[in-house]
């Protein structure tokens, strides 16, 4: 009887686990499909009204973005569920991209930076709140009419809250100097960024900074007595497995057999195959989409409240609690409650990538390009993984194109320069009867349709382009993105 028993357990345990064993195959074969309809079935991110929508594979969006390579990472349930790479690290070079390749996360760099603020304030080293300049010693943050009732705290650099000058850094080239920290900070040669300093009053309003997080780079520095990329090291990267990356700038010799070059919205390559970033926590990890999700896991898990021993449930719930501008410590965050999401893009010379993670239901996506149109492929293939895996996100925008005579495009054609930068200046023309904008800083040229009267886009990404004209019909500005006013030269 005993016997009988037994061999109908055993009998009841292997059907059982047959049936695991199918249901997990069919899981690997559904995310196969699913892969597939993903792969052939891009849309751009603008449709225009009136016109027929074409359906693109990934392949031919990457030729069509002078996008040579192309890592991407689905995640769901705790796990990597599946990575997909496409095309080579350089254009004319017969590797591949694979699963190793290293890519620039450019400000996604920021996420993973400030976790390390995280780890020391449970171990009682930092205080989130407390003056930034407690910590600072070689370099502080300079005292002005903004900071002298409320100093700029850690908080506030994290959440792009600290009123701090400086948006971004463009790194340098190859053939370049590389400043110190506090040359950057101070802005003198060789840094080619303005002095970082507060211009607003700390917690009054949300503006990006890369600035504020080179303050905070050094304060890391300061309160360890490490080297920046040595405390990543130790408080993230290999606490989380991501064994894929690195924080040092410029990237070891012994890194650069499977690193991807990155390229310029032309398809050619960045001097000297990419730029060296010396504002780490703002834009120097190399890294790859596998070692991304890695990071997004284990903040999903903490959250909530999976047993983890890299940071605690209550310190994910804050990380992931929204500030101003819907800002968590590090992250970007969109939607409420169980539909809570998380992530970060990033735009360096040559590079170009994007991280999402939804906070309760477990799933998310890292993807990261070694060219500077990679942002428009992306949001391409973003779409259709919303699609088919139900996100409900990430849809394409519908635009109307209004009737305008060449001689009316004609009077916004020009060169306008954004001030105090001699950077960031495009060259607007006529080409095919339609107005091409040229940026000079990376060479990349695109099409900007009229949806009104001054009102263009661009029909790649549907950046918006705000024209100011004089009495006579001229254009004298610009505003891209209602954010920048360039002014005409």
């Amino acid at each position: 009887m005993i016997k009988k028993v037994l061999a109908i357990e055993l009998l009841v345990f292997a059907v059982v686990l047959c049936c695991m064993c199918n249901l997990e195959r069919g899981r690997e074969q559904s995310h196969e499909a699913i892969i597939t309809v993903i792969e052939q079935n891009l849309v751009p991110s603008i449709i225009i009204e009136g016109e027929d929508t074409e359906i693109y594979d990934i392949v031919s969006r990457m030729a069509h973005h002078n996008v040579p390579g192309l890592s991407m990472t689905f995640f769901d349930e705790g796990e990597i569920k599946w990575t997909r790479t496409y095309g080579v690290i350089q254009n004319g070079s017969t590797q591949k991209v694979d699963d190793q390749t290293l890519f620039q996360a450019a400000s996604i760099s920021k996420p993973v930076a400030a976790a390390i603020a995280l780890r020391l304030q449970e171990k009682g080293l930092l205080d989130l709140d407390a003056p930034v300049n407690q910590y600072l010693q070689i370099w502080r943050v300079p005292e002005n009419r903004f900071t002298q009732d409320i100093p700029v705290t850690t908080r506030h650099l994290v959440t792009h809250t600290g009123g701090m000058t400086v948006h971004g850094f463009r790194g340098y080239a190859a053939d370049e100097d590389v400043p110190t920290v506090v040359q950057i900070l101070v802005g003198v040669d060789p840094a080619n960024s303005n002095p970082i300093v507060a211009d607003t009053v700390p917690g009054s309003i949300w503006r990006y900074s890369g600035g504020g997080y080179t303050v905070y780079q050094l304060a890391i520095e300061e309160i360890t007595k490490k080297s920046f990329e040595e405390v990543a090291e130790e408080e993230v990267l290999s606490q989380l497995a991501m064994s894929r990356s690195i924080y040092r700038q410029p990237l070891p010799e012994s890194w650069h057999s499977n690193a991807a070059v990155g390229h310029r919205g032309n398809g050619n390559e960045v001097n000297g195959g990419w730029h060296t970033y010396p504002e780490k926590a703002a834009a120097g990890l190399w890294t790859t989409p596998s070692d991304l999700a890695r990071f997004a896991i284990a903040v999903q898990k903490a959250f909530t409240g999976v047993e983890n021993q890299w940071i605690t449930t209550s310190t994910a719930q804050a990380m992931l609690t929204k500030h101003l501008g819907d800002w968590g410590l590090g992250f970007a965050l969109n939607g409420e409650t169980d539909s809570l999401r998380f992530g970060h893009g990033g735009s360096n010379e040559g590079f170009r990538c994007q991280l999402v993670a939804f906070a309760d239901m477990g799933q998310g996506m890292a993807l990261m390009t070694n060219g500077d149109n990679g942002s428009a492929l992306i949001n391409e293939i973003l779409r259709a993984v919303s699609r088919e895996y139900g996100w409900n996100i990430y849809k394409p925008t519908i635009k109307k194109v209004i009737a305008m005579s060449v001689a009316e495009k004609n009077k916004f054609s020009g060169t306008f320069v954004l001030p105090g930068s001699d950077r960031f200046t495009i060259d607007i023309a006529l080409k095919n009867d339609n107005l091409e904008v040229a940026q000079r800083w990376n060479d990349e040229s695109y099409t900007i349709l009229p949806e009104g009267p001054s009102l263009f886009f661009d029909r790649n990404d549907g950046a918006s382009f705000d024209f100011a004209l004089n009495s006579d019909g001229q254009a004298i500005a610009v505003t891209v993105n209602g954010e920048f006013e360039l002014i005409k030269n």
